[in-house]
């Protein structure tokens, strides 16, 4: 699988333009590109429907557990990947940042993206699988 580059800004106004439609999409995609950039850590990020709807439930509570959660699986994944995530808390809180929230989270997994394709195009990555497989 491959994460799909996204565009904080884009991202931003599609939510804006199509009144939040875009925002749940947005988030359950970054839910399941999440799971595939922590997947060697065997936890899995709830699907963002379900989160969203709990969240609706507990008046928004829920919805800062997701993620904290996501963070934190993210912050994990970033030693093995080398890619700098600020601390789960400040995550939390910039994710529920109307708008600032899609530049940060586009950046951040974008910073994956890339992290990704290195250590795929690179030589020991498939020395690597070939030991795992083996």
């Amino acid at each position: 699988m491959r994460i799909k580059r996204r565009n904080g800004l884009v991202s931003a106004l599609l939510g804006l333009v199509t009144c939040g439609l875009y925002h749940i999409f947005f988030w359950y995609q970054y839910g399941e590109d999440t799971n595939w950039v922590c997947r060697d850590d065997r936890k899995m990020t709830q699907n963002y429907i379900v989160a969203w709807t709990l969240s609706w439930i507990t008046c928004g509570i829920y919805g800062l557990y997701w993620t904290y959660q996501l963070a934190s699986r993210l912050d994990q994944a970033g030693d093995r990947y080398n890619v700098h995530i600020e601390s789960p808390v400040i995550f939390t809180i910039v994710m529920h940042i109307p708008f600032l929230s899609y530049f940060y989270a586009c950046d951040v997994m974008n910073n994956f993206a890339d992290a990704s394709e290195r250590t795929s195009h690179s030589p020991n990555a498939m020395k690597s699988l070939v030991h795992i497989t083996a």
